[in-house]
């Protein structure tokens, strides 16, 4: 479990920079994903702050609000020090962050 530090954060979406705090997540690799974000553009005069809510069982998908969402659970993972093929699942949840992920033995495997 770590503090809430670890739910805010600012990742790059194509051509911007987006600072985010989240609100609630669970990710469970490769089956599922919901997420509630408060997002701020400090660079957009207009509508600087806006909440995303996306929840999906296609994580395949090509759609553009999928790969915004994945953007901030990979800047979370960066700042939460995991790695993303060693995760099975992130959740965040009254501002605590629970996560699952493979333990290597002393030897590294």
């Amino acid at each position: 479990m770590k503090s809430n530090g670890a739910c805010a954060g600012q990742c790059m979406y194509e051509n911007f920079k987006l600072e985010y705090q989240v609100t609630h997540l669970e990710f469970i690799r490769g089956k599922y994903l919901q997420l509630e974000a408060v997002c701020y553009n400090p660079y957009n005069t207009l509508d600087k702050e806006a909440v995303l809510k996306y929840s999906t069982t296609n994580l395949n998908s090509t759609d553009e609000k999928l790969k915004l969402v994945l953007s901030i659970v990979d800047s979370m993972i960066l700042n939460l020090n995991l790695s993303k093929d060693d995760l099975y699942k992130l959740i965040v949840r009254n501002n605590q962050v629970f996560y699952i992920c493979k333990v290597k033995n002393g030897n590294g495997t």
